[in-house]
C-alpha cells in the first residue's frame, strides 16, 4: 500500500502525532510519502531516532516558503503563466482557477501547485491532517493533481475556531460529500462532525497515539523535595498556562516545588512577566523546546504532569494532547482539566485528576493532594500506564487504520 501524509507544514516540533504516525507506518512496511505545503524546522529530522527513516527523501514540498502577500502572488502568478504555456499542466492549472475552490483559487495556491506537477501524484490513500489540509487535498484531486482515496483527520482547531473562517463550512460540505473517510480523534469531535452534516458511515474515531517503546515507566526514585511539576506544551492560550502559574502561587508555603515548562510560543513573554508578578521566578524554569528523547528524560523526573487546558477566546480547543499520553506512558501522574476529549483518556480519580477549566483553586488543591499523598500518586500513575497501553499505542492504532482502509477499498 502506498500512502501519502498531507500536512500544511512539515516538520513541526509540536506535531509529534504526525511524526509518530509516519514512522510507525514505515515500520509496518508501508510505502509512505509526505506531501507538505511548506517546509518546517528541518533540524527535527536530524534527531537520532529519526535519521534512519531518511524522511528528507520522502517529503515533497508543494509551495515555496511563506513570504509577503505581494511577493507571494507575484511568484504564484509567474508559476501559473508558465504552467498555462506547458501543455501537460495547462488543463489542471485552469481547473485550479475555478471559483468553486473559493480562496484557494483566488490566491492561486491550487494553480501554482498544478503548474509544478506534470503528472498526477498517485497513492492508494492520502491521509490529510486537519480539516484545512483535507479541503486542499479534495480540491487537488478534483483538479486531477492527486489520485487516491482521502482520509481526513480532525484534531480540534479545525472544527472549533476555524469553523468561523470564511468559506470553511462550505469547503467542509464538499469534503464530507466527496472524500472517503472522516477520522475525528475523539468521540467529541465525531459528534461535532455529525452536527455539521457529515455522513456517519464515513466517520471513524481514529485516536492519535504514542510509541510506547520510547517511554520507560521504570522511573527514577524521586524525592518529594522539591515537588517536580512538568508541563510540555506550546505557549498558547488554550494550554491554560496562566492558570497553572496562579495555582502554583496559591500553594501553601510548606510545599517546596519546582515547575519546569518545556516548549515555546507566542505567550512566553507574558508568562515570564506573570512569574515575576507572582513571585515565582526562583521556582519556575523555562526550558525551551526539546526533542522527544529530552522530553522522555524530563517525564522520568517529574512528580506530576500538569496540563490545565481551556477553551480559547476564539473557540479553539484541544483534541487529546499527545503530551498527556507521553506522561501516562512514562508512569507520571497527570493533572489536567475537564476539557474537550481529555476526559476520554484521563478518568478523574481513576488514572489522573481533572479540574474544571480555569479553576485555580481546584488545580492548587489537587497539586497539594498529590504532593502529600504519594500512595495516591502511585496508584493513579499505575492505572494511567495501563490506560495508555490499551488506548493510545500508536502501533496498534495504525494497524487498525490500515485494516479500516483495506476494508473500505474492498467494500467500494
Amino acid at each position: 500500500m502506498k500512502i501519502a501524509i498531507f500536512i500544511d507544514v512539515f516538520p513541526i516540533a509540536s506535531q509529534t502525532f504526525v511524526m509518530n504516525q509516519i514512522t510507525t507506518l514505515i515500520d509496518l512496511g508501508i510505502d509512505v510519502e509526505i506531501l507538505a505545503l511548506y517546509s518546517g524546522d528541518q533540524t527535527i529530522l536530524l534527531q537520532p531516532q529519526l535519521l534512519g527513516y531518511q524522511l528528507n527523501q520522502r517529503v515533497q514540498y508543494l509551495l515555496t516558503a511563506k513570504q509577503s502577500k505581494f511577493s507571494l502572488i507575484s511568484q504564484r502568478l509567474n508559476q501559473v503563466v508558465k504552467g498555462l504555456l506547458f501543455s501537460k499542466s495547462r488543463q489542471k492549472v485552469f481547473a485550479g482557477l475555478n471559483p468553486k475552490f473559493n480562496e484557494q483559487a483566488r490566491n492561486l495556491m491550487l494553480s501554482s501547485i498544478a503548474a509544478s506537477q506534470t503528472n498526477s501524484l498517485k497513492f492508494d490513500w492520502i491521509i490529510a491532517h486537519f480539516g484545512s489540509s483535507g479541503v486542499i487535498v479534495n480540491h487537488l484531486r478534483d483538479m486531477g493533481v492527486i489520485d487516491g482515496s482521502i482520509a481526513t483527520v480532525f484534531h480540534g482547531l479545525d472544527i472549533t475556531a476555524e469553523l468561523n473562517m470564511k468559506n470553511t463550512q462550505r469547503n467542509y460540505q464538499r469534503l464530507f460529500k466527496n472524500t472517503e473517510l472522516l477520522l475525528p480523534i475523539s468521540n467529541l469531535w465525531r459528534d461535532k462532525l455529525l452536527s455539521l452534516g457529515a455522513d456517519k458511515e464515513k466517520i471513524h474515531v481514529q485516536r492519535m497515539g504514542v510509541d510506547l517503546s520510547l517511554f520507560n515507566a521504570d522511573r527514577k526514585e524521586i524525592s518529594n523535595k522539591p515537588f517536580n511539576i512538568l508541563t510540555v506544551a506550546r505557549f498558547s492560550q488554550k494550554k491554560g498556562l496562566k492558570y497553572a502559574l496562579q495555582a502554583l502561587a496559591s500553594l501553601p508555603d510548606s510545599i517546596e516545588f519546582k515547575y519546569h515548562l518545556v516548549g515555546y510560543g507566542e505567550l512566553e513573554m507574558q508568562l515570564r512577566a506573570q512569574c515575576t508578578e507572582l513571585g515565582l521566578d526562583n521556582k519556575v524554569s523555562f526550558l525551551g523546546p526539546m526533542n522527544s528523547k529530552e522530553v522522555v528524560e524530563q517525564m522520568r523526573w517529574a512528580s506530576v504532569f500538569l496540563q490545565p487546558s481551556i477553551t480559547a477566546d476564539n473557540g479553539d480547543k484541544e483534541g487529546v494532547p499527545v503530551s498527556i499520553m507521553e506522561a501516562m506512558a512514562s508512569g507520571t501522574v497527570v493533572l489536567s482539566t475537564l476539557h474537550s476529549g481529555i476526559p476520554e483518556l484521563v478518568q478523574h480519580k481513576v488514572n489522573g485528576l481533572l479540574a474544571p477549566e480555569k479553576d485555580v483553586m481546584a488545580l492548587s488543591r489537587y497539586l497539594e493532594l498529590l504532593c502529600n499523598d504519594t500512595v495516591l500518586r502511585q496508584d493513579l500513575a499505575d492505572n494511567a500506564l495501563e490506560r495508555v497501553r490499551n488506548l493510545a499505542d500508536v502501533k496498534v492504532l495504525n494497524q487498525q487504520l490500515l485494516s479500516l482502509m483495506q476494508q473500505y477499498k474492498g467494500g467500494h
